[in-house]
């Protein structure tokens, strides 16, 4: 041998070396000449078998590799007893026999390659101390099932047991497997469900072919990358393929052998994944839902015949959920023609210009259409008689001109951001636009609706108190139109359920309305006891619900809003002409969140009982004519308060400048008649230069500016329909 009397030798590397020695020869060398070794390595040195016992003498073995020699006989027993063993690699050195399971259960153990070898065995129940982290067997000589126990390995990293004879189902337990980044199950006879692999965040290879798994495979959400095997398409039993949400690139190849595929469901959405789509996709005779939306692809393809296989023949699938979002397309597919089942299409985010096909509107079952994004300018032929009641149509950022069409039977419909030059129609309101005109009283008759957003546009008329009716609404605004007149009348019903109403930048004159103010029952503490919790607003269209994200600007600063919480309320009404005193029962909007009075003509004393609004985050009362004491009970209520702005008004004396108050600065507080004290930098405020009231654009600036709203609604399935401002998903 090599080696002799090494005795406070602790690593030994002889790989490659050609030792070529018997079993009972190198083992005793090792054992008598090094006890306190702790890393053996001596891969492909040509060694033979069998393992002598003399071996268990060294104690301290830590990592044991004894790859690619010729054991020709069984893995010793004794194996098990080393306590500190962290490593045991012995692929491809022809051991055989029965694999002892102690081995597995050693709780240093945290790596095990057994590759190649002409063992046989079965896993073991593993116990939640195991340590193990990587395991390759792929030999037919492991069989059995896979333990439940299996789930108890945490740490579990890499998994390959490949080409084994395993049987039986996938326990659902390795779902919690949250550490896996490599798992191969190729060529065995396991069969049954896959488990949701949610939890894996980072999966990034997955083989499980050449099984008989049945129904759905779903590793959305993980980290997988590189290619996407075209070798799970053909699955025989595969019903669905879910893979959104991971990070595959490069080209998707076409694939064959699809004769006998139940493939229903194939959503490859939001991956990295580029070049043209493959045809044999549309081969699959039984796809239902296809997703492939934001990826990289250039459906151009989809728009010719295509190596002799005619995407507007009969023989494609009849797809009932269809997503081609951010495809390169530059027209809408023809053979959506011939999709009758068609349920709904998202092409959004596409380079579509031109003309909309008169077409679309004859699919039967079309309920949720997605056009936005794209450089449509017309609508070829009228759209007033579709076939099919639309839960959704949204063309939201387009080039569309002229006319404002009159679209009937839809429950929600947005044609926000195009240029539209024209007088409302009936039962449409659309925002950020030129329109103009009255709103239409058949809104009256919406008793579903939820959210009612016309701001920035040309509107003209009195208060809309006709829809006092709609039990359901939540968010009301008219910012930024042309309304005019009093607000208050003496037969409105209440709001129940109004948390949002944005009525300013119009001309709106008169006393605060008492009786407008008191039907707003959600910012009323009493009507929420019962929603207490943080939940969300949630519109519901047919079984879907939505979630949307909003940026709204205020204080000159973006505020990015994630799903709008059933606590968050607000009343604006700035910059119109209401005078009279700021009513004392505003104090009993116990939820209100913010509350913007700026640019009237309101006089008088600061109500006390505003003190009450403990979560109020946002006070707004300057360019006023208020007058009096800034009161000390306000100081003690407002304890959230994080805007105060007081300024131009006409408040007399000192300034409470304790708690919540003593972090405001002087421009709070600024151009008030003989207020003092802090932080105002003079004896009185009027004693500085007199500055000029803000201007219009400085105090619209300075609001809730719901025109920079933008909302972008994420699908239930991952369609990307975008559904308008203030609409939610519920999980």
């Amino acid at each position: 041998m090599l080696v002799q009397n090494l005795s406070e030798l602790v690593e030994l590397y002889l790989d490659g070396i050609a030792i070529s020695s018997q079993g009972k020869e190198w083992c005793h060398v090792l054992s008598t000449s090094m006890p306190n070794l702790r890393v053996l390595s001596l891969s492909k040195c040509n060694l033979s078998g069998p393992i002598d016992f003399s071996l268990q003498n060294l104690k301290s073995l830590s990592v044991i590799q004894l790859n690619g020699n010729d054991f020709s006989s069984p893995i010793p027993i004794f194996f098990a007893d080393f306590k500190n063993l962290t490593s045991l690699e012995v692929s491809s050195s022809s051991l055989n026999g029965k694999f002892p399971k102690k081995i597995f259960q050693v709780p240093t153990l945290q790596t095990i390659d057994l590759s190649h070898d002409d063992l046989r065995g079965s896993l073991p129940e593993f116990s939640p101390n195991v340590s193990l982290r990587t395991m390759v067997l792929n030999y037919k000589g492991f069989s059995r099932s896979l333990p439940h126990s299996i789930g108890n390995l945490k740490i579990w990293s890499t998994i390959d047991i490949s080409n084994c004879n395993f049987r039986g189902s996938i326990p659902n337990s390795m779902a919690g497997l949250t550490q896996l980044v490599y798992l191969d199950m190729s060529l065995n006879m396991v069969s049954g469900s896959i488990p949701v692999f949610s939890m894996t965040k980072n999966l990034t290879n997955l083989d499980l072919s050449s099984n008989n798994l049945t129904e759905i495979l779903d590793l959305s959400y993980n980290s997988l990358n590189r290619d996407i095997p075209v070798s799970l398409f053909p699955l025989p039993s595969l019903q669905a393929l879910r893979l959104s949400n991971n990070q595959f690139s490069g080209q998707l190849k076409e694939f064959s052998n699809i004769s006998s595929n139940k493939l229903e469901e194939l959503d490859l959405s939001n991956n990295e994944l580029e070049g043209p789509i493959p045809i044999s996709i549309f081969q699959l005779r039984g796809l239902v839902i296809l997703l492939l939306s934001s990826n990289n692809f250039d459906g151009s393809n989809l728009l010719v015949e295509y190596s002799g296989f005619n995407l507007s023949s009969s023989h494609i699938p009849q797809i009932a959920w269809l997503g081609l979002a951010s495809s390169k397309l530059k027209k809408i597919p023809d053979f959506c023609r011939n999709q009758s089942m068609l349920y709904s299409l998202d092409l959004s985010r596409n380079q579509i210009y031109g003309e909309m096909p008169n077409w679309i509107w004859k699919l039967p079952q079309l309920r949720f259409l997605n056009l936005t994004y794209n450089y449509l300018v017309t609508l070829e032929g009228p759209i007033s008689n579709l076939s099919f009641i639309a839960r959704s149509l949204d063309f939201r950022s387009n080039q569309f001109q002229g006319q404002l069409p009159v679209v009937p039977l839809v429950s929600y419909l947005d044609f926000s951001m195009n240029d539209f030059h024209s007088a409302l129609p009936a039962s449409i309101a659309i925002n950020k636009n030129h329109l103009e005109g009255k709103l239409p009283k058949s809104l009256k008759n919406c008793h579903s609706l939820e959210v009612l957003d016309i701001g920035n546009n040309h509107i003209k008329e009195t208060f809309p108190f006709y829809l006092n009716g709609l039990a359901l609404l939540k968010v009301l605004i008219l910012r930024s139109n042309k309304f005019y007149g009093p607000i208050g009348h003496p037969k409105l019903a209440p709001w129940p359920m109004l948390q949002i109403i944005d009525v300013a930048s119009n001309n709106f004159t008169g006393n605060l309305p008492i009786v407008l103010l008191s039907t707003l029952m959600a910012v009323m503490n009493h009507a929420h006891e019962a929603k207490s919790e943080l939940n969300h607003i949630q519109v519901q269209i047919g079984t879907f619900y939505y979630q949307d994200k909003l940026t709204v600007s205020s204080k000159g600063l973006e505020v990015q809003l994630v799903k709008i919480l059933t606590i968050f309320t607000t009343i604006d009404f700035s910059c119109n002409n209401f005078d009279g005193p700021i009513l004392e029962e505003i104090g009993e909007f116990t939820l209100l969140y913010i509350l913007n009075l700026s640019h009237n003509a309101f006089m008088g004393q600061i109500p006390v009982s505003l003190g009450k609004l403990s979560n109020l985050e946002s006070l707004d009362l300057s360019s006023n004519k208020l007058t009096r004491e800034i009161h000390m009970q306000l100081t003690n209520g407002l304890i959230f308060l994080s805007v105060l702005n007081l300024s131009f008004n006409q408040l007399v004396g000192h300034i409470p400048f304790i708690k919540q108050f003593s972090t405001f600065s002087e421009n709070s507080f600024k151009e008030n008649k003989r207020l003092c004290g802090l932080p105002l930098k003079s004896q009185y405020s009027h004693e500085e230069s007199r500055l000029s009231p803000p201007t219009y654009e400085e105090s619209h600036r300075n609001m809730i500016e719901w025109n920079y709203i933008s909302a972008k609604l994420g699908f239930v399935f991952g369609f990307g329909i975008v559904m308008g401002p203030l609409m939610f998903w519920k999980r």
